[in-house]
This record gives structure tokens, C-alpha cells and sequence, in this order.
């Protein structure tokens, strides 16, 4: 949820070029829970298609 509100405002602000958000965990689900979905969805966020990534310092 942080990493799609940090990317929408970075895009906001037009920073996509210059801004890089990194995330990751170590033990990730295999989708993004369909509670998470559902709250983004109110906040015009589609997440529908994200896959938690893994972390790359594991």
C-alpha cells in the first residue's frame, strides 16, 4: 500500500525520471490480499494486477 500512494505521487509530481521506489519482503504473498485490493480500489488505486516483490538483500 505505501509503495502504490508513494508511486502516485511521485507521478504527481512528475518525477518518474529522477525517483525510484524500491520494495520488497522477505517472505511476500503470492498476490496482493483482496482486502488490500478492495481498500486501494477507494482510493483509485488498481492493484489487481501487483505481485508482491522479493526482497533483493535476502
Amino acid at each position: 500500500m505505501a509503495t502504490a500512494f508513494a508511486e502516485r505521487e511521485r507521478d504527481r509530481r512528475g518525477l518518474e525520471d529522477s525517483v525510484e521506489i524500491i520494495t520488497g519482503g522477505t517472505h511476500p504473498a503470492d498476490s496482493v490480499h483482496d482486502e488490500v485490493v478492495t481498500v486501494m480500489q477507494d482510493h483509485e488505486i488498481d492493484l489487481s494486477d501487483r505481485v508482491p516483490p522479493r526482497s533483493l538483500n535476502d
